[in-house]
């Protein structure tokens, strides 16, 4: 092989591995899109069942969606508030069953409690107080 063809072969093999980084690339973008559409499309989803769930007055299946959209999007200050909102109504109504007793129920609510409190202020951050003592009560 001559220099000429040898430089030719680099060329070809440079401009082909170029291609393929490029395809990989592509693909791996797509793959982030995607799965930003179905993250959205989840929360999206929690965020209207925890809804409809609160619109029927079933506030422990609300707070469990909002819960879910609140950890699917961390970031997200309309998650926190309605799952802390869902939380308040649960404790407000909550009635001691089989599958969960007063002291359960309120170990779930807490800890959104406290955090909510943690941003909280003016008469928001006494609502939350006030909820997270009814809590230890019930405990």
């Amino acid at each position: 092989m001559t220099a000429v063809q040898s430089s030719a072969f680099m060329k070809a093999v440079g401009a082909i591995a170029a291609v393929v980084s490029l395809l990989l690339g592509l693909n791996q973008i797509t793959g982030v899109v995607q799965q930003l559409r179905v993250h959205h499309k989840e929360f999206s989803e929690a965020m209207t069942s925890g809804d409809q769930e609160l619109q029927r007055g079933d506030h422990a299946a609300a707070f469990r969606s909002y819960k879910r959209a609140a950890e699917l999007d961390p970031v997200d200050r309309e998650a926190q508030t309605r799952e802390t909102r869902a939380a308040m109504l649960w404790l407000e109504t909550v009635h001691a069953q089989q599958d969960h007793s007063f002291t359960d129920v309120a170990n779930q609510l807490l800890p959104v409690l406290d955090s909510a409190l943690a941003k909280a202020k003016g008469p928001v951050a006494g609502d939350i107080m006030a909820h997270i003592a009814w809590a230890n009560f019930l405990r």
